[in-house]
């Protein structure tokens, strides 16, 4: 797995496309007669999903708006799930592009959305393990198997932050447009071409965009234009609303993840402490350490499996004392209140709050005896296979799952 942030894996993940395999499970009723929208089988490798839903715009002559993906699915796999197309004429069968195909699968009459995925089914190899880590990886399966695990967002869901300056979504919660804009246009490691060289002009020439003298990649011209016109270097209310919609609906919720995460934490930890739970170990990550059980006693298990935790907006309502005193630590930590999640100066980009599963339990897991690593001489590699319900991270199972196998 790729290095991130303060930590490396000694178990290795994504080492190629297909060691990382996930096939969506829909629940969407496709037709053969022509209806409003066309559904693609869309298969992919090595393409973020904002990215290609604007290169298939192109491609297929429609607006962004008219793609419907009911989920986002990792760019470093092996993805294949259905998308929904606006129909019109000249819209092709099929496609073979770099690194994606599309195949006409039939008609629906509505726009896929995240209702309607049932699940995703994985099958993830895990390379380069010792004997010793990769019978450790075989009990934490086991382990995982029975117990489940804390049904975590992953860094996929943290994106918006991963310049490392922060959360757009915060300061957007907050009011601060021009954080939020500095946050947006950060370098990152992961810029390539002409938006590495915009992002490094605009770092040094914040607010002096006339004077910006390299190309604007395409996604940032609209936000451009109103910073540039006449007087528009303040405008930053402004500018912020011209960024992409579905951009600013996901720094919202990456942020409320963020919150979901920090109070999941808190209520395993408080568990923990009254001994209702056993001993958590501790996992670190980029956006705040995680908390992770090994077994839980029955009465634990039948609680926290049917436990839903809410993910905070401004509606939020904790009746439960436990539930209520987690969230509370989890907002201080972070100096905000229910109040402030509340969008004020976004026209059309508001977020409530929602529930999630505090636990989630992997469906048909099962897992290869320890074989040796055709791409590792002397180590060892094992696949799992399992199915996720929508929305729960198979990265945060393999981090379960490599729980004390030399994580540093």
């Amino acid at each position: 797995m790729r290095a991130s942030f303060a930590y490396s894996w000694v178990v290795k993940i994504k080492v190629k496309p297909e060691d990382f395999v996930v096939r969506e499970k829909s629940l969407l009723t496709v037709g053969t007669a022509p209806a409003a929208y066309r559904i693609y089988r869309l298969g992919k490798k090595q393409w973020d999903a904002f990215d290609l839903v604007g290169v298939l715009a192109r491609r297929l002559g429609v607006y962004k708006d008219e793609i419907g993906l009911a989920g986002l699915k990792d760019r470093y796999g092996d993805s294949e799930q259905l998308i929904s197309v606006r129909n019109r004429d000249g819209l092709p069968e099929k496609l073979d592009e770099l690194n994606y195909s599309l195949a006409h699968e039939g008609y629906a009459d509505r726009k896929l959305t995240a209702a309607d995925i049932a699940g995703n089914s994985f099958r993830i190899t895990l390379r380069d393990m010792s004997t010793a880590d990769a019978e450790t990886v075989k009990r934490n399966c086991l382990e995982a198997r029975a117990w489940g695990f804390p049904n975590y967002f992953d860094e996929q869901r943290f994106g918006s932050a991963r310049a490392g300056k922060g959360f757009p979504g915060k300061a957007l919660f907050l009011g601060k447009m021009e954080e939020a804009l500095r946050i947006y246009w950060a370098p990152s490691e992961f810029d390539r071409g002409e938006e590495k060289a915009f992002k490094a002009r605009a770092a040094a020439l914040w607010r002096q965009w006339g004077k910006i003298d390299v190309p604007v990649p395409r996604k940032f011209a609209k936000v451009f234009a109103v910073l540039k016109a006449p007087g528009g270097y303040m405008a930053f209310n402004k500018a912020v609303n011209a960024v992409d919609r579905d951009l600013t609906i996901l720094s919202l919720q990456a942020y409320q993840s963020f919150l979901f995460n920090r109070l999941l934490v808190r209520y395993l930890d408080n568990l923990s402490e009254r001994k209702t739970i056993g001993p958590l170990e501790r996992f670190p990550f980029p956006y705040g350490e995680l908390s992770f059980y090994r077994e839980l006693r029955p009465e634990a298990f039948g609680k926290l499996k049917d436990l839903s935790l809410p993910v905070p907006g401004h509606d939020t309502i904790a009746s439960d004392p436990d539930v209520r005193q987690a969230l509370e630590s989890a907002l201080a930590e972070e100096n905000i209140g229910l109040e402030n999640l509340k969008v004020k100066k976004l026209h059309g980009k508001a977020v409530r709050g929602t529930e999630r599963k505090a636990v989630v339990v992997p469906e048909e897991f099962a897992f290869d005896e320890p074989r040796a690593d055709e791409l590792y001489p002397g180590r060892k590699k094992i696949t799992l296979f399992f199915f996720l319900p929508r929305g729960s991270y198979a990265t945060m199972l393999v981090k379960r799952v490599a729980l004390g196998t030399g994580l540093k």
